[in-house]
């Protein structure tokens, strides 16, 4: 049985009325993703992940933007990311180019968000070297520094200044801000899908320059229509500066 609430009245019913997508079925914001690239190639990653390269040919280039070679990040004496499928510490190794979008897939618990925030400056201990266009090592860079450098980051979660309004919000972050109707709300009042339809636009309209975009789950709490449409915005926003997007498994 299921609990089902509906005008606000809470009721119980059978198992088989609760309708739910099946956990291996492509999320139509990939399979737009999909149908737009020229080119998809999809490539196993270490410890049950994988990485899918959507691109686009006018926009393509063989170009690294991002480049992580032999990266290790531990917590205390234990090693989240570096390790091979046998648990032999490797170092992990990753190549993001000019014009792509890629999604990397991976179990919870994989080490996913932990990957960003050491990307972004905000880590455990770490060893190895992140490259942005071949400039210095970002593993020896300030937060600051690395966002100067054009790392932007969107974490799937404290995107927003809860107790401000999203006016506020976006006024600090120097944005526009295009969901008009929820300006006037406290942050903390939205739903998840309208949070990361606000981070995501600010993300987007960010006024300083991007070299690349990191986004943490950024579909979660999303309905179809809405993580859709963010994914239109992936493509579009590709044309200035590659995208990674970290997501759970799926398949």
């Amino acid at each position: 049985s299921h609990w089902h609430l509906a005008d606000g009245k809470l009721t119980i019913g059978p198992a088989s009325d609760v309708s739910t997508r099946p956990s291996n079925e492509t999320p139509h914001w990939f399979q737009m993703l999909s149908d737009t690239a020229d080119e998809v190639i999809t490539e196993p990653l270490p410890r049950g992940a994988s990485l899918t390269r959507f691109r686009i040919a006018s926009r393509y280039k063989p170009n690294p933007v991002l480049e992580i070679k032999d990266l290790v990040v531990k917590r205390g004496n234990r090693t989240v990311i570096g390790l091979d499928d046998e648990g032999n510490e490797t170092g992990f190794n990753l190549t993001i180019d000019e014009g792509e979008v890629a999604v990397l897939q991976a179990p919870n618990g994989w080490g996913k968000t932990t990957l960003l925030n050491v990307l972004a400056g905000c880590g455990s201990s770490c060893s190895g070297h992140v490259y942005l266009r071949s400039g210095p090592n970002l593993l020896s860079r300030e937060v600051w520094q690395r966002r100067k450098d054009g790392v932007k980051t969107i974490l799937s979660s404290g995107t927003l200044f809860s107790s401000m309004t999203v006016s506020d919000n976006t006024m600090l972050g120097r944005v526009r801000g295009e969901d008009v109707a929820l300006k006037a709300r406290i942050a903390s009042s939205l739903s998840g899908g309208e949070r990361q339809r606000l981070a995501i636009s600010k993300a987007l309209d960010d006024p300083m320059t991007v070299e690349i975009y990191l986004f943490d789950e950024p579909f979660n709490a999303m309905d179809s229509e809405s993580a859709y449409d963010a994914g239109s915005k992936f493509v579009t926003a590709s044309r200035t500066a590659p995208i990674l997007i970290a997501e759970p498994n799926w398949s």
